[in-house]
């Protein structure tokens, strides 16, 4: 039985936290001893894992200290001696800082959540701090035994911007029946406005893109005068975004709902989902609307949004941070004759939860095997 420890801040709301969730549900007692390390002892999914999950929470009192606890993280570790250490987002600068103290027979896993080059130039335009901090990152990032994509864009991404990195692995994010059903049990009196309706649910930030739908409905009110958007969010961008509402007179078509802990209902209610990302790691928004049957209009941006897409059947894709592209391919969705049973099926055919988990616990059984040193991907990702 091999032991895993996965490491996160929190098992809480966010679409990282539903898959370390879903994967320490899904993956099998018989063949790992699962253990998690927090530093929140609380949260939306903390309470729902398994009782075979043994559960780790290190707490700090300084901010800094407790962002990133590699003492608390180096302590669990040489306690329990994991075969393998599965890290994500503040984890993963966290784990890789210690990599070297770390027991002989422990491989580091690093699992990346954003593209690597569009989400760095982004950070690095906030200014020289931000822009150390990224360099930083990519050398911390070359001490991992091996590294998680969570698609084939982000792998061939990390391979051409970082030199010498360990061995990349493409695993998508999961989807279950499991974490939708109680999500949907009072969808029939979640009617959202507007003939069409559509839905978009994302941060209010400059990533997510919202700046170039809004000037997008402008167009799509001409051809469907009665069409609605709601936005579903909260973020930095809400005051200037609703000013960019009120300056194009669009009130009546685009609504700032504000944040709501369980939009699926309205999202599978919807009649198209919209996501106008710069760019994205793995879009658990898009994912969960074609699992609820909603068909998806997203932008070919960095990220799985190309993987996960398939045009004509679930979706379209259109051009990034282009508001007239972006509304033709809404009008376009508005009139197709969408078969919402054919995008949920195809939906949990390549991304649902017994497939990934296995894919994952197969993964995690030959890392723990593999005593060999790190090597790079430039001749192939596996």
């Amino acid at each position: 039985m091999k032991k895993i420890l996965f490491a996160i801040p929190q098992l809480d709301k966010g679409g990282p936290d539903r898959v370390f969730f879903e994967i320490l549900s899904g993956l099998s007692p018989r063949d790992f001893d699962l253990h998690l390390l927090t530093t929140a002892g609380a949260g939306e999914y903390w309470s729902l894992l398994p009782e075979h999950v043994t559960k780790h929470v290190v707490m700090r009192s300084f901010r800094l200290w407790h962002r990133y606890p590699a003492d608390g993280l180096f302590s669990v570790i040489w306690k329990i001696k994991p075969d393998v250490v599965v890290t994500t987002l503040r984890m993963n600068s966290t784990a890789n800082l210690i990599y070297h103290f770390l027991p002989k027979k422990t491989k580091l896993i690093t699992r990346i959540t954003n593209d690597f080059s569009a989400n760095s130039a982004e950070v690095r335009a906030m200014g020289f701090k931000q822009n150390f901090a990224i360099q930083l990152n990519k050398w911390l990032i070359k001490q991992a035994d091996f590294l998680i994509a969570q698609s084939n864009y982000m792998a061939d991404d990390l391979t051409k911007h970082i030199d010498n990195i360990p061995q990349v692995k493409v695993l998508y994010n999961p989807i279950s029946d499991a974490y939708l059903e109680p999500r949907l049990i009072d969808s029939d009196t979640k009617i959202l406005p507007g003939k069409p309706s559509l839905v978009s649910v994302g941060r209010l930030m400059p990533q997510k893109g919202y700046d170039i739908l809004i000037p997008a409905m402008k167009h799509v009110a001409i051809d469907f005068p009665e069409a609605k958007l709601t936005i579903y969010g909260d973020g930095p961008d809400k005051e200037k975004l609703q000013t960019m509402i009120d300056d194009l007179n669009l009130n009546d078509y685009v609504t700032l709902a504000g944040f709501c802990s369980n939009p699926l209902p309205y999202v599978k209610n919807a009649n198209l989902f919209v996501l106008s990302s710069r760019y994205e790691g793995f879009s658990n928004a898009t994912l969960e609307a074609l699992a609820v049957g909603t068909p998806v209009v997203v932008t070919d941006c960095p990220g799985a949004n190309a993987e996960i897409i398939s045009v004509g059947r679930n979706g379209y894709l259109c051009e990034k941070e282009n508001s007239t592209d972006l509304a033709h391919r809404i009008n376009a969705a508005i009139e197709n004759k969408w078969s919402r049973k054919l995008i949920k099926d195809s939906c949990f055919l390549s991304f649902g939860s017994k497939k990934i988990i296995h894919e994952y616990s197969c993964f995690l059984k030959n890392a723990s095997a593999n005593n060999q040193e790190k090597y790079t991907t430039k001749n192939g990702i596996k």
